[in-house]
């Protein structure tokens, strides 16, 4: 047994991180004693609700630029200090401040063996521009980490390339979810689309947003319920002006997942995904997916598209669980987009194939499918 850390530089929200920390958390805690800590206020409650210990580290936001080395010089002490008292033998951090932190922590070859988990892709991702122009300083940081994990095999290509890593130390362990028997088999609404995430440049909820009130100008039977907040929820309200009845903004759910089983299919238009919790949350309740095949080739990887992984594609492919199409950044893809939807959604028996395909596909992101690949890795570094 070991004693594992797993470090988040916040736990306040309610997104795919959190969600898989929260996992990841549970299924390690069957083997080992595991921790976790965040750089949140003392007083913060986890936004996920978690089954072990959770340790607030303070020391929140990185702040501005000038103050930056002393914050992130105080938040590598408190974190050494908490893997004394704990005796932590192998932290793994989550995200990129934390990914820094963990990097400053390590004193020689002494002390926890550190693992970087890295959940969304770099190459076009405007979150994480900077991780691009100061491509040298991060390459540095996870050069000092034992080991780099990337939720899908295309994301571990793309940080081994554009870092620089020896093969040996980048490793791809999907995302893995599991959802409440009693979700399954729900009956669906038609024509209800529903979308999920942080409202983010990258996520392109106002393209989707546009696309659906466009059709129901039109007078299609369709609707969207958009789940999570974000800088962009004004410019995607701004884009449900044309039919505002035809979406309803629901804010951030403490139980996204009802909602997501009710819906007649889950729709992803991301510039750039890792691997979504969504994603593999909708395939688990049986939701038909229609997604962008966007930058970081997770959600390519899990909807098994045959056609190679291209962001700049053009045209739609049927694929097991729904449909894969072009990221609706021009008018083009936006009308291809309207015109899958409104297909997909008038076909209950493609729907019905959908819904079981996804099941079938979610056997793969389940805590069984991924427990040993973490167990063998964990013992690896240890070594």
């Amino acid at each position: 047994m070991s004693r594992i850390l797993l470090l988040c530089a916040e736990l306040r929200g309610i997104g795919g991180v959190e969600r898989l920390l929260a996992g990841l958390s549970a299924l390690l805690a069957a083997r080992h004693e595991v921790h976790v800590a965040s750089f949140d206020p003392p007083e913060t409650t986890p936004g996920v609700p978690l089954a072990v210990p959770f340790h607030p580290l303070g020391s929140g936001r990185a702040g501005p630029a000038v103050l930056r080395p002393l914050t992130y010089g105080a938040q590598r002490d408190r974190l050494r200090r908490l893997e004394r008292e704990l005796g932590i033998d192998v932290t793994i951090s989550n995200l990129w401040r934390a990914d820094l932190v963990s990097a400053l922590a390590r004193q020689g070859r002494g002390g926890p063996r550190r693992i970087a988990l890295a959940h969304i892709n770099v190459v076009g991702n405007p979150t994480n521009r900077l991780m691009l122009r100061l491509r040298p300083l991060v390459a540095a940081a996870y050069r000092r980490l034992d080991c780099l994990v990337a939720v899908s095999e295309a994301l571990a290509g793309e940080l081994a390339g554009l870092y620089r890593l020896p093969a040996d130390r980048v490793r791809a362990i999907p995302n893995f979810v599991r959802v409440p028997a009693d979700l399954g088999g729900q009956s669906r609404l038609a024509g209800r689309l529903v979308w999920c995430g942080r409202i983010v440049p990258e996520k392109n909820l106002p393209a989707l947003v546009a696309i659906v009130a466009g059709m129901a100008g039109a007078g299609q039977a369709v609707s969207l319920d958009v789940i999570g907040d974000g800088p962009e929820r004004v410019a995607a309200e701004r884009a449900a002006e044309p039919a505002p009845h035809a979406i309803r903004f629901l804010g951030q759910l403490g139980d996204p997942l009802t909602v997501i089983a009710r819906a007649a299919a889950l729709v992803l238009p991301s510039r750039s995904e890792g691997l979504p919790m969504v994603l593999l949350e909708a395939l688990a309740l049986g939701t038909p997916v229609v997604a962008a095949d966007c930058a970081g080739g997770g959600v390519h990887q899990a909807l098994r598209a045959e056609t190679p992984h291209d962001p700049s594609r053009d045209a739609a492919e049927i694929v097991p669980a729904g449909m894969l199409l072009p990221v609706p950044d021009s008018a083009a893809h936006r009308e291809l987009w309207a015109t899958v939807l409104a297909d997909l959604l008038a076909d209950a028996p493609r729907l019905a194939a959908a819904a079981k395909a996804a099941r079938a596909l979610a056997a793969d992101h389940t805590p069984e499918a991924v427990a040993g690949t973490w167990e063998r890795l964990l013992a690896e570094v240890m070594v």
